[in-house]
């Protein structure tokens, strides 16, 4: 009895000691968002992805969404297609679908 008391004492040091010695890494160095990714800007248009920003346009009546790009600001800018003319379109920071000047 006094044995196996004697290994369950030193299987259970060992266990504390082993998990003690787990170290984490240090997360990696950020790297910048990959297209259609989630961007850090905090709500609005600036927190959509690609995919998400495109199904808002075409919710507001456009279709046909090319050139889809995101500026320095967060500001989505697109061409659509909508009552059979080509218009330039942009959802801004706050997720407002807009006809914008070329």
């Amino acid at each position: 009895m006094k044995c196996t008391m004697v290994t369950l004492a030193a299987l259970l040091a060992s266990t504390t000691i082993a998990y003690a010695q787990t170290s984490t890494t240090p997360s990696s160095p950020s790297t910048p968002p990959s297209p259609g990714s989630m961007t850090t800007t905090p709500g609005g248009a600036g927190a959509m992805s690609q995919s998400s920003v495109k199904t808002k346009i075409e919710a507001s009546g456009y279709s046909n969404v090319t050139n889809l790009k995101q500026d320095k600001t967060g500001h989505w800018t697109a061409d659509a297609t909508k009552g059979g003319k080509q218009i330039a379109v942009m959802v801004d920071d706050k997720g407002t679908v807009k006809e914008r000047q070329q």
